[in-house]
């Protein structure tokens, strides 16, 4: 089970019992809905992400599904020190959110441990832009042609 883990919105009858025709259709259209809830393109990097996390528990000899919130932590520090950007870190922490949900387990990404590995990750990784000088100063003499008055906070036009 240490690697195991679908990554979808499976959905079923449970119990041993016939299901009816017009049951049946509803249940493959609410798996329709189910598949439709994310893009094509979430899936997809989703996916890849799911994998990549099953592989490094597998090398790690962790439990993928259900995960502990320790390993999810230590995967997120694991991926910030090889490099990857916050976006992708994040995408990672959504992906096994996701497939914990798909299989009914409870996310171990919305644990304290994650949330506070995931802020010093965020602290650390993101660079602050660097503030520039707001357009209005440098063009605001070009723009009023009787100059602008700091006093007033208004160009004379708008006596």
């Amino acid at each position: 089970m240490k690697g195991e883990g679908k990554m979808g919105n499976e959905l079923e009858v449970r119990g041993n019992y016939q299901v009816s025709t017009d049951v049946q259709e509803l249940i493959e259209s609410a798996r329709g809905y189910a598949e439709d809830s994310k893009a094509s393109n979430t899936r997809r990097a989703y996916r890849g992400q799911w994998e990549r996390f099953v592989s490094f528990c597998e090398e790690k000899g962790a439990q993928a599904l259900p995960a502990s919130p320790e390993t999810v932590a230590v995967y997120a520090a694991f991926l910030a020190d090889k490099g990857r950007k916050v976006a992708t870190i994040e995408q990672s922490i959504a992906a096994i959110a996701s497939a914990h949900e798909a299989a009914g387990q409870e996310a171990p990404t919305r644990s304290s441990a994650v949330k506070i590995v995931m802020k010093g990750i965020r602290r650390k990784l993101t660079v602050s832009p660097k503030r520039k000088q707001a357009i209005t100063r440098i063009l605001g003499p070009f723009c009023h042609p009787w100059g602008y008055s700091r006093d007033l906070g208004q160009s004379p036009l708008s006596w």
